[in-house]
């Protein structure tokens, strides 16, 4: 479903926006005055807090939860955590057991062991808990799609889903990906969690990244989140 609200402050809205995607929502969805916000950099944390935009949002997703808080993702790749998942590995036992191999092709090739059976990682990945660790940075996850929608769904919601309906692989490589059906065609590799070699990273990534255009894993999750749960589509500005 999409609504298409007018704000009364439209005109003032989009003089004002500033560069951000974060003080955009913000500033969208918030309530405090346009003098008072701060539009010179990104804002740390999203709220809805316009008591409209919660009304619809309560009505349209059955949203019981008294804090509006949002993970807000802007592009077509998202990011969920950087750094040590202890579920999947530890850094330390990855950097101790990390090797290279020539493939068929010629190519050399990293192979990441983890410290954990790939059973357990399984378990792990269709675990509430490890979602709510690493991808409930809000109660409401909402996607902006840069043209003026922004999506909106119950991050507790998308946890259930992700975990009742992903399916898990393993490669030679480490990586592990997560397989789902959108549009009742198998996609793989739609998330992904894979160590970062590079000297200045030396982590692990989980998100849905790769891919451009529509074909991109943030999008396609998008789509099958669309598919699966409830969501509300408001367009502010129209």
């Amino acid at each position: 479903m999409s609504i298409h609200k007018m704000s009364s402050h439209k005109a003032s809205l989009v003089k004002k926006i500033g560069h951000s995607e974060e003080s955009k929502f913000n500033l969208i969805f918030g309530d405090s005055p346009l003098e008072e916000l701060n539009l010179s950099g990104a804002s740390e944390d999203c709220f809805v807090e316009n008591v409209e935009y919660k009304n619809i949002i309560k009505e349209k997703l059955n949203f019981g939860k008294h804090v509006f808080s949002v993970s807000l993702k802007s592009g077509k790749t998202w990011q969920f955590s950087l750094g040590r998942i202890d579920e999947i590995s530890s850094l330390e036992f990855i950097k101790a057991n990390i090797s290279q191999k020539i493939n068929e092709k010629g190519k050399t090739i990293t192979i990441v062991k983890h410290e954990k059976s790939f059973e357990n990682i399984k378990q792990e990945l269709k675990s509430v808990n490890f979602w709510n660790k690493y991808l409930k940075k809000g109660n409401l996850l909402c996607y902006n799609d840069k043209k003026g929608n922004y999506t909106f769904f119950d991050m507790d919601e998308l946890i259930k889903c992700i975990t009742k309906n992903f399916q898990w692989r393993l490669l030679e490589t480490g990586r592990i990906k997560g397989d789902c059906v959108i549009s009742n065609k198998i996609k793989k590799g739609v998330i992904t969690i894979e160590f970062r070699n590079e000297s200045h990273k030396q982590c692990l990534v989980l998100g849905a990244h790769g891919g451009t255009g529509d074909t991109a894993n943030g999008y396609r999750l998008f789509l099958f989140l669309k598919e699966n749960i409830n969501s509300i589509t408001i367009t502010p500005l129209q």
